[in-house]
């Protein structure tokens, strides 16, 4: 029942300031709905409050809505939507823009498939420590794919990388 309240408050503190035009508090509202946290999940709420974020220049709302796109949920899918807004969420350094749409780039899904495109957008992921980004290189240079040779000292760095992500409890909420 306490965790219930404590939900219930947490929506309320984030509903006022989505309620005024904070596009971070819209974006996270999103957030909320999409998942379920503290409201019942609603996909269609989730995508009214990302986009009412995308209007404020919200990168993290950007990369929501792409992720809503992409997998259809809340509106009908279309990749090449999602991959605008990865590329407009990336151009902000948004670390999860970056990381879906160097996917995006890998499988050709919404663009032309591009390994050239889909390392580098991994790679600017994984220097902004986006541990998904980071994995996905440990895989790349360990079985040479996406156009690269097998790489043993940068699976080494990129492992290192990885621990020290995983002990800091690096959460990857932005990969989404």
């Amino acid at each position: 029942m306490l965790k219930n309240a404590w939900r219930s408050g947490l929506m309320a503190m984030a509903a006022w300031p989505a309620a005024h035009d904070n596009a971070m508090a819209e974006s996270r509202l999103g957030d909320h709905y999409a998942a379920g946290l503290g409201v019942e999940r609603d996909d269609a709420q989730a995508v009214a409050w990302y986009y009412k974020s995308v209007a404020h220049g919200d990168s993290h709302g950007q990369a929501a809505l792409g992720a809503m796109y992409e997998q259809g949920l809340g509106v009908t899918a279309d990749f090449r939507q999602a991959q605008k807004l990865y590329a407009w969420s990336a151009a902000k350094n948004n670390r999860a823009g970056m990381y879906r749409l160097a996917a995006m780039f890998e499988r050709g899904r919404g663009i032309d498939q591009s390994n050239a495109d889909a390392l580098l957008w991994y790679q600017r992921a994984a220097r902004l420590n986006n541990v998904k980004a980071v994995e996905r290189l440990i895989d790349v240079y360990e079985n040479g794919q996406l156009g690269q040779g097998a790489d043993p000292a940068a699976v080494l760095r990129l492992r290192a990388t990885a621990r020290q992500l995983h002990d800091a409890g690096a959460d990857d909420a932005q990969t989404l």
